[in-house]
C-alpha cells in the first residue's frame, strides 16, 4: 500500500490541546507556589484539598504539556509511526490488517477515533484521533484500509 505522496508526512497535535495544557500547567504552578509559600492564606479546610488539587494540576500539565509538544504522526513510504516523549510505536502497511472507526457524541459534538489493527497477533494496535492535523491525502489513505466494522456485521437472519 505504497503511496508516493503520503512519503515523508508528518502530523502534529493541534494548537487548542497544547494552549490547554499549558494553561493547566501555568495555573498549577502559580496556585502551588502561591500555597506553599504562604501568598495564599489556607483559612479553612476545605482550601487545604487545594494544594495538592494545583500540584496535581501541575504535574498532569506538565506532562500533558511534554507530550503534546513531541507527538507526531509519521507516514513514511512503508510505515505509520506514532511517536512521543513516551515512547514510539510503529506499523508497516503490509502489517495493518485493517481500521476500526470509533465514533462518540457528546454533548460538545460527535467524535471519531480510528484503531489500525495489526496482522501479526501481538502487534501494535495504534489510535488516531482528530486531535492531529491531519489533511485530505491522510484520509484518502486510511480509508483505502480494509474496514473491519463492516466486517464484523453479522448476517441478518432470515
Amino acid at each position: 500500500m505504497e503511496n508516493s505522496s503520503l512519503v515523508a508526512r508528518v502530523y502534529k497535535p493541534k494548537w487548542g490541546g497544547k494552549i490547554f495544557a499549558l494553561f493547566a500547567f501555568v495555573c498549577g504552578t502559580l496556585g502551588s507556589v502561591g500555597y506553599l509559600s504562604g501568598r495564599f492564606p489556607i483559612t479553612t479546610r476545605r482550601e487545604y484539598l487545594l494544594v495538592p488539587l494545583s500540584i496535581g494540576m501541575m504535574i498532569s500539565g506538565f506532562f500533558l504539556t511534554a507530550y503534546l509538544l513531541t507527538a507526531r504522526i509519521i507516514l513514511s513510504y512503508d510505515a505509520i509511526e506514532s511517536r512521543s516523549i513516551f515512547g514510539r510505536k510503529r506499523l508497516l502497511f503490509s502489517d495493518i490488517r485493517g481500521r476500526h472507526e470509533i465514533v462518540t457524541s457528546s454533548r460538545y459534538g460527535i467524535t471519531s477515533k480510528f484503531k489500525l489493527e495489526s496482522k501479526i497477533k501481538h502487534g501494535h494496535i495504534l489510535y488516531l484521533d482528530n486531535s492531529f492535523t491531519f489533511d485530505d491525502a491522510f484520509y484518502n489513505w486510511l480509508y483505502q484500509l480494509p474496514d473491519l466494522d463492516a466486517e464484523d456485521v453479522p448476517e441478518p437472519c432470515a
